[in-house]
């Protein structure tokens, strides 16, 4: 199916949900520049989406703590970072 689109006022471009193969709600799409070709592609759906968000937010946290808990300076990550760019 060959169809043209048009952007909008602020150069926003809506794709119709379809053209979209019955995708539901929440889809993700990879859009691809190849010269003045867009190429959209469904997205490989590997986010971790199990758990409630406090139960995502609490498995973030401990990660921190872990990562903070190995670290062998004081330093923070911005100061480690700004030393290697030097």
């Amino acid at each position: 199916m060959t169809r043209i689109l048009e952007t909008d006022e602020h150069g926003s471009l809506t794709i119709p949900a379809e053209l979209l193969a019955q995708t539901g709600a929440h889809a993700r799409y990879v859009v691809e520049q190849l010269g003045d070709t867009l190429q959209v592609n469904r997205a490989s759906d590997t986010r971790d989406e199990t758990g409630t968000h406090g139960e995502r937010m609490r498995r973030w946290q401990d990660l921190a703590k872990r990562i903070e808990a190995a670290s062998i300076t004081d330093k923070s990550a911005v100061e480690i970072l700004s030393e290697m760019r030097r």
